[in-house]
C-alpha cells in the first residue's frame, strides 16, 4: 500500500492552541528551518478597519528562504513575485 501523504494532509495541518499562539508556533518553526520572516498580517483586523466586516481570524505569515530565492533568482529575476511562501492561520469556525 502506497503511504504517501496527500496534498491536504501535507498542506494543512491543526493545531490545538490559541490563535495568537499558533501564530507565533508556525512563524517560529518556519525560522527555525532557515526561512526568514517578511511579514505578518492579520486580514481580520485589516477587512474590519476597512470594510467594517467581521471575518474569522486569519493571519498571513510571509516567510522566504535566502538561499531558496537566491538560487531561484539566479535562474531568472522574474521568479521574485513567486518567492515568499505565505503560511496562513486561521481559526475555524467552531474554535471562535
Amino acid at each position: 500500500m502506497d503511504e504517501t501523504a496527500t496534498a491536504r494532509e501535507v498542506l494543512h495541518t491543526t493545531v490545538d492552541m490559541a490563535f495568537e499562539d499558533a501564530v507565533l508556533a508556525i512563524q517560529l518553526e518556519h525560522e527555525l528551518a532557515d526561512f526568514e520572516t517578511i511579514n505578518v498580517s492579520h486580514l481580520d483586523k485589516m477587512i474590519q478597519g476597512t470594510l467594517g466586516e467581521t471575518v474569522s481570524k486569519v493571519a498571513l505569515i510571509i516567510v522566504c528562504h535566502p538561499q531558496i530565492a537566491y538560487g531561484a533568482l539566479k535562474i531568472d529575476p522574474e521568479i521574485a513575485g513567486m518567492l515568499p511562501c505565505t503560511p496562513v492561520v486561521y481559526e475555524s469556525p467552531e474554535d471562535g
